[in-house]
């Protein structure tokens, strides 16, 4: 092939041999030799000229082997140091506990690592929808004030374009030495995407804008501080004015490239800072809804007062480390006790603040006051000023006479407690005599008579029996209370109480409760 390629050579002409540099990549290069005065002559043989060809076709593509071992070699040692300067950053991060301490940390590496002039962190409120200033490394604070300041996002449009876009985003800048982020973030130009991230993690590769970052000398890049696609925060930075004309894309590509592995760094201590404060606040609220059930307990009755002819039980399970329902028990003179059983219209916290009231309030008004009805009345007087955002509150009220079982009492919208009768007339419902209380002013409320004889019991109860739902959603209901109450033996009214707790608790296995859930129930014993 060689010699066919010689054959009819005439030297008296140019003659210019192009050797490509193959190598494994592909092509790398080429080797241009020129033969117009070379000392071969006409008269060489064939095999010189086959020898010579072959030295330079061998020699071409060593020297693209080389090549792309030097190329190799750079391209470790960018990786390596990649690697070395996130690790030092992490390293840097790991030392420290306070997220102002971590940030300042990261602004001061950053540009020593990196080679850029200036580099800001901002903070991004989502709730509040604000920013607020962080730590900075390279401008003083008559520039861009001090730390912790908050803005309006719409003062920021560069910064509020990244954290809309969530990607980086860079602003030209001309050779300038004087400070430009502020004039910058502030303005209203037009900004440029630099990188795209399919990926909410930042996962993904960078892909540049070649031609927009080769004509510009100096450039104000932004990264946004997310994980898993939530917006914490804006880190920039600033280039250095490059010595002669613009840097490279490589190299831009490679600041790039770090400094947006440090922003992720900064990301995940902003996350972490929030999730510890998240613990904090959830440690506290835990310890203080605590305090609140145990404050909470003791308005309920801490022992039920022990009568020769009667058997009185009662519990409280709240849905929630503190409820809404509430019973008390009340020693009006020796021969009367007043029995409350309430349900205010809530659950947590601000239901057991309400129901404290409303607790204080029946107490009020039943001392020395014997109609069930008139304390209902009293108590929704008092309690109208108060009963804001819709909360009110059910409540049943009877007064006992404990020598002739006789019962007068009063239904304020409450579920209607059951009396079972030993003489075989079956069970009676002790309906409402009333709307339930906060809502309407001068309400009218009834009050209506029963007897318990010897033998007979009365079972009160909220609607977080008969309202409690199963895994499938089914409601306990009426009929299923009913039933408990046909099939049990009466032993105790502690016996009662604890087959309906164990009945529901069984039904909704697997399934918080919906409802606080309190049960009492006044037995009179016979004989």
């Amino acid at each position: 092939m060689v010699s066919q390629l010689f054959a009819d050579r005439d030297f008296d002409r140019d003659l210019l041999i192009l050797f490509p540099m193959i190598g494994q990549g592909g092509l790398d290069g080429a080797i241009l030799v020129d033969f117009t005065n070379s000392t071969l002559k006409k008269d060489s043989s064939q095999d010189i000229w086959d020898e010579k060809y072959t030295l330079i076709q061998g020699a071409a593509r060593q020297t693209a082997i080389t090549l792309e071992n030097l190329q190799l070699i750079k391209s470790q040692e960018e990786e390596a140091y990649i690697s070395v300067a996130l690790l030092q950053v992490a390293q840097a991060i790991v030392s420290l506990t306070q997220l102002d301490e971590i940030l300042a940390s990261i602004v001061r590496i950053t540009p020593i690592l990196v080679g850029v002039k200036r580099c800001i962190v901002y903070l991004w409120d989502n709730k509040a929808q604000v920013f607020q200033q962080s730590e900075s490394f390279g401008i003083s604070k008559t520039d861009i004030g001090n730390v912790g300041q908050v803005f309006n996002a719409s003062k920021f449009p560069f910064i509020e374009a990244i954290l809309k876009q969530n990607q980086i985003m860079y602003h030209p800048l001309g050779r300038d030495d004087s400070p430009l982020i502020w004039n910058v973030i502030t303005s209203n130009d037009s900004y440029v995407v630099a990188g795209n991230s399919s990926d909410p993690d930042g996962e993904a590769s960078i892909t540049l804008d070649a031609q927009s970052l080769i004509n510009h000398e100096r450039l104000l890049v932004g990264f946004p501080l997310s994980i898993k696609g939530e917006l914490l925060g804006v880190m920039l930075v600033e280039e250095e004015d490059p010595i002669k004309g613009s840097p490279s894309l490589h190299i831009r590509e490679k600041r790039i490239e770090i400094v947006r592995g440090i922003s992720q760094q900064a990301a995940i201590a902003i996350k972490n800072e929030l999730l510890q404060q998240e613990a904090v606040k959830s440690e506290t609220m835990e310890r203080e809804l605590q305090l609140a059930r145990e404050i909470q307990t003791t308005f309920l009755p801490e022992k039920l007062p022990d009568f020769p002819a009667w058997d009185i039980a009662a519990s409280w399970q709240p849905a929630r480390q503190v409820g809404g329902d509430f019973y008390d028990i009340l020693q009006i003179d020796d021969e009367h006790i007043g029995f409350v059983m309430a349900d205010v219209a809530d659950k947590g916290m601000p239901a057991a603040l309400f129901m404290t009231l409303i607790r204080t309030l029946i107490r009020a008004a039943a001392k020395g006051e014997f109609s069930p009805s008139e304390v209902l009345k009293q108590v929704n007087t008092l309690l109208i000023p108060d009963a804001k955002h819709g909360m009110f509150v059910t409540v049943f009220y009877a007064v006992i006479t404990l020598s002739s079982g006789d019962v007068v009492y009063a239904n304020a919208g409450h579920n209607p407690p059951i009396v079972r009768h030993i003489d075989g007339s079956g069970k009676e419902e002790l309906t409402r005599t009333s709307i339930a209380l906060g809502i309407f002013e001068d309400i009218l409320v009834d009050e209506r008579e029963v007897s318990l004889q010897s033998g007979d019991w009365l079972l009160l109860y909220t609607d977080g029996v008969t309202e409690a739902f199963s895994a499938s959603e089914e409601m306990f209901g009426v009929d299923r209370l009913y039933q408990i109450l046909e099939d049990y033996e009466f032993i105790s009214s502690k016996g009662l109480v604890t087959q309906i707790e164990q009945s529901v608790n069984e039904f909704i296995k697997g399934v918080d409760l919906s409802d606080d859930m309190t049960l009492a129930v006044i037995y009179r014993k016979p004989g």
